[in-house]
């Protein structure tokens, strides 16, 4: 019983984290636009103190770049939310429902899809050297990466 309580909150507290990080992206799409296209196009690293590095080679500026990149994050976002949200309320709710599968599947689905979530962004991070300006955000984004790992090692160990 306490498993399954521990696995809902966890997995439907990051499901929900998701969910608003989406409609922040869908709120702002404009503002999440623009700072998407700043930091492929590697702005940062121009602005004082530069840095010239050989690695602004890089840079891209398109608009559909960014557009795309947004885009697969907004996808990943509501993907792994909503498999986490909703694995969440069929554990919950002991339901078994036959066009789903078992809600510890739906939510390792979603922890899965938060990791990839986060690999992207890893990858972006390094691709676009926005670690040289920004040392925090890969850290931040590789202690969010444990905590979707940790999310389905739970579940699959508990579940």
């Amino acid at each position: 019983m306490t498993d399954t309580v521990f696995i809902v909150l966890l997995s439907a507290g990051t499901g929900l984290w998701c969910a608003i990080a989406a409609i922040n992206n869908i709120m702002a799409w404009r503002e999440s636009l623009a700072k998407t296209s700043d930091f492929m196009g590697m702005v940062p690293l121009e602005q004082a103190p530069a840095v010239d590095t050989v690695l602004l080679v890089r840079k891209v500026e398109t608009q559909a770049a960014a557009h795309a990149a947004l885009a697969l994050i907004l996808l990943l976002q509501l993907a792994a939310g909503t498999a986490l949200l909703l694995g969440s309320a069929v554990v919950a709710s002991g339901l078994s429902i036959s066009a789903l599968p078992p809600g510890g599947e739906l939510i390792k689905l979603g922890y899965a899809v938060f990791c990839m979530l986060w690999l992207v962004f890893l990858l972006g991070t390094l691709w676009f050297a926005g670690w040289i300006k920004e040392p925090l955000l890969q850290l931040t984004q590789i202690a969010l990466l444990l905590w979707g790992l940790a999310g389905y090692l739970v579940t699959a160990l508990l579940a």
